[in-house]
């Protein structure tokens, strides 16, 4: 056995390091090494060395330390004077800073080296004068007498430092050590005690210890470990006396103090460590029955909050020496304590007490104590406020606890208390539960107490008058055969509540079922006589079906004409209709009602619609027969109809409908010709086999079939394809041809187009119609379509498997070769699968779509096959396609998905406006303030009205069709061109609303229709833009804003932006991260966006400087060049720039030219074709008219809007057909006049240099000239456009380039921002300063000196310090001044 000592040495290690160990002192401190060097450059040397050979090489070359020599006094009296010098320096030192500790140090250490300790002492006594609480003193004054050997001084120092500073534990521990270290334990005894009378802490007890047990004394170390426990009772002391006790072999004493220690620190905050340690030592004893027993009395008399570590110290002691009920007890304890810890964090979680209270009743056994102790705590948590929404989860706690009380208790009496208890606490008069009074009566009837569940039901009739209470007490009277008591219940519930229909029926029904008939109708007369129900449609479906069942088929007509005479529902005339059509089976007494009976009786019924059934009041159940139309009977047959699983569809039935839909469809206007079959053979003719189907029309000639394409579009539209190619293969399909296409059917224009932020999860796996604006297209994607799979031993290929939407069926694990039969050798073979093109698409709501304060919604989409590139960045589309939701994977490589799911449309159909076309959306603005008379008058005044009704609107057309007119359409259009005045009438057109300023419509007019695009080919191949820019300058509230809107609205691809809310990258393109395939792409600004259309900015001089810079290319090149993040493209711009701008002061100065108004750089100006001025100029005549405008309309009745001769659709046709048909050319005649007109509007500027036109007017002529012509529909430029032309353009150059000092034009203000008279006058100037600084003495001046003396010379040189400044600045550039500051010197 070990020996005392041996345990010991593994028992007393926790009792700290104290001065008998391996620490001695406060004072230590750990060594601090230099931080290594962080080493930049890592590239090996390209010498290899070795450390121990670069240390021997620095030992060989360093050179030895200098070692200053010492000094030795030999002579006496030279060391005395040395000694009395060196005494002297330390007391002045001393007198000066005798608060430094470290002077008086060094001063007694001096003197200690001179072997003076009486001088010595005599310093250090005088220091402690000073610092008497110093411990660093005490300490090196002690220290000096035990090097020294002066036992008794260094003992008395130790008394009178523990005298004076008892708290200071380094000094017991010195003074101890001192004495053992001599060999006197008995003088170290001596010590502890004294020191343990000052009550020390932990450590110094566990010293006293150590002495002891270190010198064997155990009786004394007990000793001290009794009264360490009395100074302090911790659980530390305790433990660490229990400890010492079993160390010793003492299993009885160590028990002793642990049971000592639980009775003391009961109340102790750490408690819970005891009982652990306690276990821990009774299960290393062995004694693992009494290690149990302490668990579990901690357990049960600690709070929950302390339990936490015993309950895991317990769960690991019975893993390793419990049994299975044990272990499931531990368990059980642990659960117990997180719901303790839930239900006192919320008291009102009734959840955690349910599961609480089962777990309790789960335990089983018979002590139901605890379970009923989790029930009381239960209820006793009343809800907080008298709402039913709070009670509804609390009432079942009294369910649950009846219910324990009954049946696993057996208490009746106590269950019975508990429903009583439960009723009183309920306030019945704000709200009440019929499930509560319902079970509280079946309670007694199982009681076999007939009489107190009366009681209880009828005492819950007066307090809860409710419809569930009377329907369960009726039917316990009529179970008992009390017909009168039940009689009687009935007429309390309908007094209670007459509108309840479900009451009525059963009255009438109990009747029924009594054989009174008569009775039974009277109580349906009194029901159906009442104007208020909540649910007749049920009431009146009884009553019909009553009267069916008895016969009287008179009586039921009367019912219907009574029904009909209420409500003129559409399902109240099919049902009327449908029991009109049915016979009387039998001896007539068949029950239909509201059900069509069905002819065959081996049909399978089918599944009633839901769109039917919501549809409201008197909704019906029909079956149709395969080869049947809706609403007529057909012929019996033994056939069952097939439907897809989980809808409505019928395969065959739906298949004879749509065929039937394809044969007779007609348009009202081409009746005689199947219209679909049309459709058919220009597919066949064209090679385009897509066949748009037009959903109006399917639902015009047969609506059920268009809620099933509607619902059902995974279901429907495969069908629809099928029948459409039988169809195609049968009756368009020519005789001998046997291999085509097929025929996609692609279905648009609903009846409803939904709005992207209406889209919710009921649409999900719906057909829906989403319109907006294309942001973004990725690049063509192959997507698996059909997948193939081959056995890696064999080469077996079974036929091709389908996949669907991404998800691959999995190959059979087994080789299907009868031969191979191999397990797990199905590979994927990519280059033999079947992909199809597969596209992502983003699109954002348009700007007129997005409510107020709202940003807008983006939704995405998946296009395939061919409709792969049909829309680009910026069209404005109508998308239809079937709305899917699909789970999102947390990670790539996982196969976790989040619960959020991700939602996007399988397009089927895509209606956009093509390049050619012209999407008016000001035309239902002007059809709004136009009543019927107004619209018959403008519709026979333009020849032309609506084309058709609504089957035959333009919508019909395809993706891919561009603006197609029906041929009296294009009569029509061209019997406008050829008028005389069809300039003046579209100008009349064009913005109505807006008065005069008739010559700035005409620019935008030419805006609108602008000119052909040329690509010169050959060496000198190049592009000539065929967009107009024009940018509109003036005064505040002139209508620029309002004639932007109204381009934007009837423009192709047009975007509206300002110019404060627009970026550079806004404008033209960002990057940004794909989020699906994590790639960097980029996104079309505003600019690409319009391509082909016109970009509208208003507050154009307010944009910042960087987002103007990227205009220039725009308006001259028309592409977009971006080096971004890797990606280097062009972008097409092909755009129209259409500005507004305000001048800088809010007022437009005549004074000042345009580049000083507006402040624009003249690079830019200097794009735009046409600059038109729109200032606000007094005029009485128009003033008053515009005034009385305003005022009228804040009449009650403002007048009508103004319109143009032409409306909005027709103007926006006209501009289409012209744009898509008429590509004019110049003729000579108008090229001779173009080339004379630009050269005398250079020929204006005369001998002055100076510059009136450009090649850029020139060519901006050109395009003018080739727009009028397109308003004519002619395809030659006459003389006559040219003559326009040129009329335009000075008409813009009078009033944009005009100088307001000479009053000439001269191009040169918008080119350079600088006139040919501002130039001339600079150059004066400078002549001027020069002469000047060359008279002056030394050649130099200040440039308001300069200006003094030009004023002084000659009064016409009227300027400011600037514009002196800007001539000085010219004779810089010409290299004859400097200037510095404000001084100018000659060179």
């Amino acid at each position: 056995a070990p020996s005392p000592q041996e345990r010991l040495a593994g028992t007393m290690g926790d009792f700290g390091e104290g001065p008998l160990g391996t620490k001695l002192g406060q004072g230590a401190t750990a060594v601090k090494y230099p931080r290594p060097t962080r080493v930049k450059n890592k590239t090996p040397a390209p010498t290899q060395i070795t450390a121990e050979q670069i240390v021997r090489e620095a030992k060989e070359h360093q050179e030895e330390a200098f070692k200053a020599p010492a000094l030795k006094i030999a002579d006496v009296q030279e060391l005395q004077e040395y000694r009395l010098k060196k005494r002297k320096e330390f007391e002045d030192n001393i007198r000066r800073v005798y608060w430094n500790e470290s002077v008086w140090v060094k001063y007694a250490k001096w003197e200690e080296s001179q072997g003076d300790f009486q001088r010595a002492r005599s310093v250090w006594e005088r220091s402690l004068d000073h610092h008497h609480r110093s411990v660093s003193i005490w300490l090196k004054y002690a220290e000096m007498e035990m090097v020294n050997r002066f036992v008794n001084h260094a003992r008395n120092v130790w008394d009178r430092a523990v005298t004076l500073l008892p708290r200071v534990d380094q000094l017991w521990y010195k003074y101890v050590h001192m004495e053992e270290m001599l060999g006197l334990p008995q003088n170290a005894r001596v010590v502890f005690n004294r020191w343990m009378g000052w009550e020390p802490d932990h450590n110094g007890w566990n010293a006293f210890v150590r002495f002891e047990v270190r010198y064997e004394e155990w009786d004394h170390a007990r000793e001290v470990f009794k009264r360490y426990c009395q100074c302090h009772p911790s659980v530390k002391a305790f433990t660490r006396f229990a400890k010492f006790e079993f160390g010793l072999g003492e299993v009885a004493n160590a028990r002793a103090v642990y049971e000592n220690a639980v009775e003391e620190m009961q109340l102790e905050v750490d408690v819970d460590q005891l009982y652990v340690a306690f276990a821990k030592f009774e299960t290393l004893a062995g004694e693992t029955e009494r290690a149990r027993g302490i668990y579990k009395f901690a357990l049960d008399n600690l709070p929950k909050e302390k339990a936490v570590s015993v309950f895991q110290s317990f769960s690991v002691f019975e893993k390793q020496n419990g049994s299975r009920e044990g272990i499931e007890d531990v368990v059980l304890g642990k659960k117990r304590v997180s719901y303790e810890n839930d239900v006192r964090q919320n008291p009102h979680n009734y959840d955690a007490w349910f599961d609480y209270a089962r777990m309790e009743e789960s335990c089983g056994g018979d002590n139901f104590e605890k379970t009923r102790e989790v029930y009381e705590r239960a209820i006793a948590n009343v809800p907080p406020a008298p709402e039913k929404r709070y009670w509804k989860r609390y009432i079942f706690l009294w369910i649950n606890y009846a219910l324990f009380e009954e049946l696993e208790t057996k208490d009746v009496e106590k269950a019975r208390e508990v429903y009583r208890e439960c009723l009183k606490l309920i306030p019945h008069r704000e709200f009440s539960f019929s499930k509560i009074w319902i079970l509280a009566a079946k309670f007694e009837i199982r009681a076999k107490r007939l009489d107190a569940a009366r009681k209880i039901l009828g005492t819950a009739i007066g307090l809860a008058p409710k419809a569930k209470i009377f329907e369960y007490y009726c039917d316990i009277e009529m179970q008992l055969g009390n017909v009168d008591r039940c009689r009687v219940l009935y007429q309390k519930a309908l007094e209670t509540e007459p509108t309840d229909c479900g009451a009525w029926v059963r009255f009438a029904e109990l009747e029924k079922y009594l054989g009174e008939t008569e009775r039974a109708r009277a109580v349906y007369e009194l029901a159906t006589s009442r104007d208020t129900l909540d649910a007749p449609e049920v009431l009146w479906k009884s009553f019909v079906d009553f009267e069916i069942a008895e016969g009287e088929r008179v009586r039921a007509r009367a019912l219907y004409e009574r029904l009909l005479d209420r409500t003129k529902h559409v399902k109240v005339w099919m049902s009327y209709a449908l029991f009109e059509a049915a016979p009387m089976g039998g001896g007539g007494d068949t029950p239909a009602g509201f059900t069509f009976p069905s002819p065959a009786p081996s049909a399978v019924q089918s599944v009633v619609d839901p769109d039917d059934v919501a549809g409201g009041f008197g909704a019906t159940q029909t079956q149709t027969q395969p080869g049947q139309t809706p609403g007529t009977q057909g012929q019996a047959g033994d056939e069952p109809q097939t439907l897809v699983w989980g809808t409505t569809v019928s395969i065959q039935e739906d298949s004879n409908r749509f065929k039937r839909f394809l044969e007779n469809f007609e348009l009202p206007s081409r009746e005689g010709v199947a219209h679909y079959h049309r459709l058919l053979t220009n597919c066949f003719e064209k090679e385009n086999y897509q066949l748009d189907l037009d959903c109006r029309h399917l639902d015009a000639y047969d609506p059920p079939l268009y809620r099933k394409l509607t619902s059902y579009p995974q279901e429907i539209v495969p069908l629809f394809d099928q029948v459409a190619n039988e169809y195609f293969a049968e009756s368009v399909l020519p005789e001998g041809e046997e291999v085509f296409t097929r025929v996609q059917v692609r279905p648009f224009n609903l009846k409803e187009t939904r709005a992207m932020r209406d889209l919710n999860p009921s649409d999900i796996d719906k057909l829906v119609a989403v319109r907006g604006m294309v942001t973004r297209c990725t690049g063509i994607i192959p997507d698996l379509k059909m997948a193939y799979f081959k056995c890696l031993v064999c080469g077996d290929a079974p036929d091709l498997t389908f996949v669907d939407r991404g998800r691959v069926n999995e190959p059979p694990l087994k080789c299907a070769n009868s031969n191979c039969e191999s397990i797990g050798t199905m590979t994927l073979v990519h280059n033999r699968c079947v992909f199809a093109n597969k596209q992502q698409i983003k699109m954002q709501e348009t700007p007129d779509a997005i409510p107020e304060g709202e940003t807008p919604h983006t939704v995405s989409m998946c296009v395939f096959d061919s409709l792969v590139d049909e829309c680009k960045p910026g069209d404005r589309v109508e998308i239809t396609g079937v709305y899917r939701a699909v789970p999102i994977r947390a990670a790539p490589n996982l196969r976790i998905l989040k619960s959020v799911y991700k939602t996007y449309v399988d397009v089927i159909h895509v209606r956009k406006d093509s390049a050619s076309r012209i999407n008016n959306t000001a035309g239902s603005e002007d059809r709004e303030d136009l009543n019927e008379h107004t619209r018959h008058a403008a519709a026979e005044r333009n020849g032309a009205g609506d084309q058709g009704n609504t089957l035959e609107t333009p919508s019909g057309a395809g993706p891919n069709a561009e603006a197609e007119f029906t041929p009296e359409r294009v009569e029509f259009l061209e019997a406008i061109g050829k008028r005389h005045d069809v300039y003046e009438r579209l100008v009349s057109s064009l913005a109505p609303s807006i008065w005069e300023m008739e010559e700035v419509k005409k620019g935008l007019l030419c805006q609108l229709f602008g000119a052909t695009h040329k690509v010169f080919k050959g060496t000198n191949a190049n592009k000539v833009r065929g967009d107009i820019n024009v940018i509109l300058v003036g005064d505040p509230g002139v209508s620029k804003s309002q004639l932007l809107t109204y381009v934007n609205k009837v423009a192709p691809r047009g975007i509206y932006t300002s110019g404060r809310g627009s970026s550079a990258v806004g404008l033209t393109a960002y990057v940004t991260r794909d989020p699906e395939s994590k790639d960097m792409v980029l996104e079309s600004g505003a600019l690409v966006l319009s391509d082909r259309g016109i970009c509208c900015i208003d507050e154009f001089d307010k944009m910042s400087d960087g987002a103007r810079s990227t205009l220039h290319e725009v308006m001259e090149q028309q592409t977009v060049s971006i080096a971004k993040a890797g990606i280097i493209a062009v972008l097409n711009a092909r755009t129209s720039v259409l500005a507004s701008a305000n001048p800088v002061g809010s007022r437009y100065n005549p004074a000042m030219s345009v580049v000083d108004n507006i402040d624009l750089p003249p690079t830019l100006l200097s794009r735009f074709d046409l600059i038109y001025l729109v200032l606000d100029k007094p005029n009485p005549e128009t003033d008053r008219r515009l005034a009385r405008h305003l005022v009228a309309l804040h009449y009650e009745n403002p007048p009508a809007k103004v319109t143009g001769a032409l409306d909005a659709v027709t103007l926006t046709d006209y501009i289409s057909y012209a744009k898509k048909t008429y590509t004019p050319i110049l003729n000579d005649e108008a090229a001779e006049m173009l080339v004379e007109g630009y050269v005398d509007m250079r020929r204006l500027g005369g001998g002055r240099k100076t510059i009136t036109a450009t090649p850029r007017q020139l060519e901006s002529l050109v395009r003018l000239s080739e727009a009028l012509a397109r308003m004519r529909l002619s395809h030659v430029v006459e003389s006559r456009d040219a003559t326009e032309a040129l009329r335009l353009m000075r008409v813009a150059m009078q009033q944009a380039a005009w100088d307001p000092k000479t009053g000439q034009i001269d191009m040169d203000k918008i080119l350079t921002g600088h006139s040919a008279s501002d130039r001339r006058h600079r150059g004066q100037v400078a002549d001027g300063i020069a002469e000047i600084l060359s008279e002056s003495q030394n050649g130099r001046a200040r440039v308001s000196e300069l200006v003094q003396k030009l004023k002084e010379r000659n009064a016409a040189f009227d300027m400011s310090i600037q514009e002196a400044r800007d001539a000085a600045m010219l004779l810089v550039e010409q290299d004859r001044a400097t200037i510095k500051g404000d001084m100018v010197a000659m060179t």
